[in-house]
């Protein structure tokens, strides 16, 4: 639940800067679905009312009640368990470089050759494929593509030249640095978010 709630607030602040997003949800082997958001459909503007600290107000794009609801919808699915992220990985990696996610091209589709990856798991992730990393690295190199994990629950990464992203208050750390798992293998930035229950 908690990695949904940071993928949702990943969304918001997607939205709130005009860019769009691809969804993957995955678990075990098989377990891949997709959902694209994108910024381009119509939209109503949701302006806050209370003022921001520097006395402006600011806007938000709004999701229709379809788009709100598909996204409600796939957020809510669950799957069997396991994880497995090549599938995820691989899908998002044929999308950046123009294909439609399952190999066929997609030259009528959007561009996404300007997209980062935000992988976020709950740290139970297995050894990616050698074949796969080289591929990612080619991906970085080529396109200059960011690749963010954040892992939610478990420890967060403790030593020396770690950034404290957020306070520790009512027991939430989100710390940078090396989280321990795989992603450290091929992510650009990687983060842990603890809480203490």
């Amino acid at each position: 639940a908690v990695a949904k709630c940071v993928v949702l607030q990943c969304i918001r602040t997607a939205r709130a800067n005009n860019r769009r997003c691809y969804l993957y949800a995955f678990s075990g082997p098989g377990q891949c679905e997709e959902l694209e958001l994108s910024s381009s459909a119509p939209v109503q503007v949701a302006r806050r009312r209370r003022a921001s600290r520097r006395g402006g107000s600011g806007g938000i794009p709004a999701m229709n009640r379809e788009q709100l609801k598909s996204l409600l919808d796939f957020l809510s699915r669950g799957f069997n368990g396991g994880t497995d992220v090549d599938e995820p990985l691989r899908r998002s990696l044929q999308r950046l470089r123009g294909g439609d996610g399952d190999g066929a091209s997609a030259a009528s589709s959007v561009d996404w050759s300007l997209a980062d990856i935000l992988l976020v798991t709950d740290g139970e992730i297995p050894n990616v494929s050698k074949e796969l990393l080289a591929d990612i690295e080619d991906v970085k190199t080529e396109l200059g593509v960011k690749v963010h994990g954040v892992v939610v629950g478990g420890r967060a990464p403790e030593g020396d030249g770690k950034r404290e992203l957020l306070g520790s208050g009512r027991g939430r750390r989100l710390r940078s640095g090396k989280t321990g798992t795989p992603l450290d293998l091929f992510c650009t930035d990687t983060h842990a978010l603890r809480m203490n229950m």
